[in-house]
Protein backbone atom coordinates (compact mmCIF):
# COMPACT_ATOMS: atom_id res chain seq x y z
CA UNK A 1 0.00 0.00 0.00
CA UNK A 2 1.63 3.50 -0.84
CA UNK A 3 1.73 6.27 1.95
CA UNK A 4 -0.22 9.60 1.40
CA UNK A 5 2.49 11.47 -0.28
CA UNK A 6 2.94 8.92 -2.60
CA UNK A 7 -0.56 8.83 -3.31
CA UNK A 8 -0.54 13.04 -3.61
CA UNK A 9 2.85 13.15 -5.94
CA UNK A 10 1.04 10.08 -8.01
CA UNK A 11 -2.02 11.94 -8.50
CA UNK A 12 -0.35 15.87 -9.24
CA UNK A 13 2.00 13.98 -11.85
CA UNK A 14 -1.38 12.55 -13.38
CA UNK A 15 -3.34 15.56 -13.34
CA UNK A 16 -0.41 17.85 -15.16
CA UNK A 17 -0.25 15.03 -17.60
CA UNK A 18 -3.81 14.78 -18.39
CA UNK A 19 -4.32 18.82 -18.02
CA UNK A 20 -0.81 18.83 -20.72
CA UNK A 21 -2.66 15.78 -23.29
CA UNK A 22 -5.60 18.23 -24.01
CA UNK A 23 -3.92 20.60 -25.97
CA UNK A 24 -0.53 18.93 -26.75
CA UNK A 25 0.25 15.16 -28.12
CA UNK A 26 2.10 12.90 -25.73
CA UNK A 27 5.55 13.39 -28.21
CA UNK A 28 5.30 17.09 -27.49
CA UNK A 29 4.80 16.68 -23.08
CA UNK A 30 8.30 16.57 -21.39
CA UNK A 31 9.03 15.26 -18.15
CA UNK A 32 9.93 18.63 -17.34
CA UNK A 33 7.03 20.07 -18.32
CA UNK A 34 4.79 17.42 -16.02
CA UNK A 35 7.02 18.16 -13.73
CA UNK A 36 6.41 21.91 -13.19
CA UNK A 37 2.66 21.78 -13.60
CA UNK A 38 2.86 19.04 -10.37
CA UNK A 39 5.27 21.00 -8.47
CA UNK A 40 7.63 17.83 -8.27
CA UNK A 41 11.12 17.75 -9.24
CA UNK A 42 12.05 15.53 -12.31
CA UNK A 43 13.45 13.01 -10.43
CA UNK A 44 10.39 12.42 -8.26
CA UNK A 45 8.21 11.82 -11.60
CA UNK A 46 10.86 8.97 -12.39
CA UNK A 47 9.95 7.16 -9.34
CA UNK A 48 6.42 7.02 -10.70
CA UNK A 49 7.04 6.58 -14.36
CA UNK A 50 9.95 5.55 -16.99
CA UNK A 51 7.83 8.77 -19.63
CA UNK A 52 5.53 10.36 -20.79
CA UNK A 53 4.18 7.39 -22.73
CA UNK A 54 4.51 4.90 -19.69
CA UNK A 55 2.07 7.50 -17.83
CA UNK A 56 -0.31 7.26 -20.47
CA UNK A 57 -0.58 3.89 -21.06
CA UNK A 58 -0.50 3.24 -17.63
CA UNK A 59 -3.59 5.56 -17.10
CA UNK A 60 -5.50 4.05 -20.08
CA UNK A 61 -5.03 1.18 -18.88
CA UNK A 62 -6.47 1.30 -15.44
CA UNK A 63 -9.44 3.38 -17.18
CA UNK A 64 -10.20 0.17 -19.63
CA UNK A 65 -9.57 -2.35 -16.30
CA UNK A 66 -12.33 0.04 -14.64
CA UNK A 67 -14.63 -0.16 -17.58
CA UNK A 68 -14.39 -3.86 -17.98
CA UNK A 69 -14.78 -4.39 -13.74
CA UNK A 70 -17.60 -2.34 -14.24
CA UNK A 71 -19.23 -3.88 -17.20
CA UNK A 72 -18.33 -7.97 -15.08
CA UNK A 73 -19.97 -6.89 -12.19
CA UNK A 74 -23.35 -7.74 -12.61
CA UNK A 75 -22.62 -10.72 -14.48
CA UNK A 76 -21.44 -14.51 -13.13
CA UNK A 77 -18.45 -15.67 -15.21
CA UNK A 78 -20.32 -17.99 -16.82
CA UNK A 79 -22.59 -15.50 -18.59
CA UNK A 80 -21.47 -12.84 -21.47
CA UNK A 81 -22.27 -8.89 -21.56
CA UNK A 82 -24.34 -7.96 -24.30
CA UNK A 83 -23.60 -5.03 -26.44
CA UNK A 84 -26.22 -2.83 -24.73
CA UNK A 85 -25.36 -4.05 -21.13
CA UNK A 86 -21.47 -2.96 -22.26
CA UNK A 87 -22.45 0.60 -23.44
CA UNK A 88 -24.74 1.57 -20.31
CA UNK A 89 -22.20 0.07 -17.76
CA UNK A 90 -19.11 2.41 -19.93
CA UNK A 91 -21.19 5.03 -19.79
CA UNK A 92 -21.65 4.51 -15.96
CA UNK A 93 -18.10 4.90 -15.38
CA UNK A 94 -17.05 7.47 -17.78
CA UNK A 95 -19.86 9.48 -16.41
CA UNK A 96 -18.34 8.90 -12.54
CA UNK A 97 -15.19 10.03 -14.12
CA UNK A 98 -15.91 12.27 -16.67
CA UNK A 99 -13.15 14.60 -16.47
CA UNK A 100 -10.86 12.02 -17.23
CA UNK A 101 -12.22 9.85 -19.99
CA UNK A 102 -12.54 13.51 -21.38
CA UNK A 103 -9.14 13.64 -21.15
CA UNK A 104 -8.03 10.49 -22.85
CA UNK A 105 -10.82 10.88 -25.53
CA UNK A 106 -9.64 14.84 -26.67
CA UNK A 107 -6.33 13.85 -26.96
CA UNK A 108 -4.27 13.37 -30.11
CA UNK A 109 -3.59 9.67 -28.92
CA UNK A 110 -7.22 8.23 -28.44
CA UNK A 111 -6.98 6.01 -31.40
CA UNK A 112 -4.88 4.25 -28.90
CA UNK A 113 -7.70 4.10 -26.09
CA UNK A 114 -10.64 3.74 -28.30
CA UNK A 115 -8.62 0.71 -30.07
CA UNK A 116 -8.25 -0.89 -26.44
CA UNK A 117 -11.57 -0.26 -25.84
CA UNK A 118 -12.99 -1.84 -29.10
CA UNK A 119 -10.95 -5.16 -28.15
CA UNK A 120 -12.76 -5.45 -24.25
CA UNK A 121 -15.95 -4.50 -25.90
CA UNK A 122 -15.19 -7.37 -28.77
CA UNK A 123 -13.76 -9.93 -26.05
CA UNK A 124 -16.76 -9.30 -23.64
CA UNK A 125 -19.57 -9.92 -26.12
CA UNK A 126 -17.97 -12.03 -28.74
CA UNK A 127 -19.06 -15.78 -28.66
CA UNK A 128 -16.19 -18.12 -26.98
CA UNK A 129 -16.64 -19.95 -30.13
CA UNK A 130 -14.72 -19.11 -33.42
CA UNK A 131 -17.13 -16.77 -35.29
CA UNK A 132 -17.59 -16.73 -39.40
CA UNK A 133 -15.77 -14.10 -41.35
CA UNK A 134 -19.40 -12.00 -41.32
CA UNK A 135 -20.34 -12.28 -37.67
CA UNK A 136 -16.50 -11.02 -37.19
CA UNK A 137 -17.17 -7.58 -39.41
CA UNK A 138 -20.59 -7.55 -38.12
CA UNK A 139 -19.49 -7.24 -34.31
CA UNK A 140 -16.60 -5.26 -35.43
CA UNK A 141 -19.16 -2.69 -37.02
CA UNK A 142 -21.33 -2.63 -33.97
CA UNK A 143 -18.42 -2.62 -31.50
CA UNK A 144 -17.21 0.35 -33.06
CA UNK A 145 -20.39 2.20 -33.75
CA UNK A 146 -21.00 1.64 -29.96
CA UNK A 147 -17.96 2.94 -29.02
CA UNK A 148 -18.32 5.95 -31.35
CA UNK A 149 -21.26 7.10 -29.36
CA UNK A 150 -19.58 6.45 -26.24
CA UNK A 151 -16.91 9.16 -27.34
CA UNK A 152 -19.47 11.34 -29.03
CA UNK A 153 -21.38 11.53 -25.51
CA UNK A 154 -18.77 11.74 -22.97
CA UNK A 155 -16.50 14.25 -25.06
CA UNK A 156 -20.05 16.67 -26.13
CA UNK A 157 -21.72 18.82 -23.53
CA UNK A 158 -24.98 16.36 -24.24
CA UNK A 159 -26.84 16.00 -21.05
CA UNK A 160 -27.98 11.96 -21.24
CA UNK A 161 -27.65 9.47 -18.09
CA UNK A 162 -25.86 6.33 -19.19
CA UNK A 163 -28.65 4.82 -19.98
CA UNK A 164 -30.44 6.82 -22.18
CA UNK A 165 -26.85 6.48 -24.19
CA UNK A 166 -27.40 2.61 -24.32
CA UNK A 167 -31.01 3.33 -25.64
CA UNK A 168 -29.78 5.55 -28.44
CA UNK A 169 -27.30 2.84 -29.32
CA UNK A 170 -29.86 0.45 -29.83
CA UNK A 171 -32.02 2.09 -31.62
CA UNK A 172 -29.89 3.45 -33.79
CA UNK A 173 -29.13 -0.47 -34.16
CA UNK A 174 -32.60 -1.35 -34.44
CA UNK A 175 -32.94 1.26 -37.89
CA UNK A 176 -29.84 0.66 -39.48
CA UNK A 177 -30.20 -0.90 -42.58
CA UNK A 178 -33.48 0.53 -42.94
CA UNK A 179 -34.39 3.51 -45.57
CA UNK A 180 -33.76 6.74 -43.69
CA UNK A 181 -37.16 8.20 -43.34
CA UNK A 182 -39.34 5.11 -43.15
Amino acid sequence: MKDRRSVRTDKAIREAFLTLLVNKSVNNITVTEISELADIGRGTFYLHYKDPYDLLERIEDEVVDGIEKSIQQPYSENSEAGLMECVEKSAEYMNRYTDLCKALLSSKEYAQFMGKLVRLFTRLISPKVEQQEFQRFHTAFLVSGAIGMLIAWITSDVEMVPKEVARTVADIFEHIGKPVGL
